[in-house]
């Protein structure tokens, strides 16, 4: 299967992206044999982590892919953590685990490290995990979502301000674009000026 067809597919299933991360990611339940017995299981989004209520040895299998194509891959450490039952998590850079690659990992209720942290400092760490923890609890019973939904790591007042930033990049790419054209001849200073008021209504000259 090609790179293109295999991103189209995670795409459709993809719920969770990190715009800091310039990734998204989508996650599997798995029984103990390897058997897929959830392709969309129903996370508590608490903070900036997706956690999961599984069964002991079950796992839940996180595969990151880039985000958008036609930006600068970016460097994303995949550390792994701890999250107890109180959901206060721990990890250090030096942590090691057999169950964490470069852009997949697989996390289990009963191992030491029962979460994984993807992170490209400074940004907002993108954190997935199954913990002991008791999710009939009224605070992640109402954090409970969907399992139809997309899911940022982020708040919401954090994702509006991120995706300002990154439309606005791709509107400056648009501009500088546009711009080009109008040097070379490829388009008139009229037209120039139409492409600029669509796509920067306030700062077109």
């Amino acid at each position: 299967m090609c790179v293109e067809t295999m991103q189209s597919d995670w795409q459709s299933l993809s719920h969770y992206h990190s715009l800091a991360n310039n990734q998204n990611y989508i996650c599997r339940e798995f029984d103990s044999y390897g058997k897929l017995v959830n392709a969309n299981p129903t996370p508590v989004k608490h903070e900036n982590s997706f956690l999961f209520n599984i069964q002991d040895g079950n796992y839940i299998e996180v595969v990151a892919y880039q985000r958008d194509t036609d930006l600068p891959q970016v460097n994303v450490r995949v550390i792994p953590m701890h999250i107890d039952s109180s959901l206060n998590g721990g990890f250090s850079h030096n942590d090691k685990s057999d169950h964490i690659r470069t852009h997949s990992a697989r996390i289990y209720k009963t191992d030491k490290y029962n979460a994984v942290v993807f992170w490209s400092m400074p940004g907002i760490p993108c954190i997935f995990g199954v913990p002991r923890a008791n999710f009939n609890d009224p605070v992640l019973a109402r954090e409970k979502r969907p399992a139809h939904g997309g899911y940022s790591t982020t708040t919401l007042a954090e994702e509006e301000e991120q995706k300002k930033l990154y439309h606005q990049g791709k509107m400056d790419e648009l501009r500088e674009k546009v711009e080009q054209q109008c040097a070379e001849g490829k388009i008139t200073h009229e037209t120039r000026q139409s492409f600029l008021k669509m796509i920067l209504p306030n700062r077109h000259d």
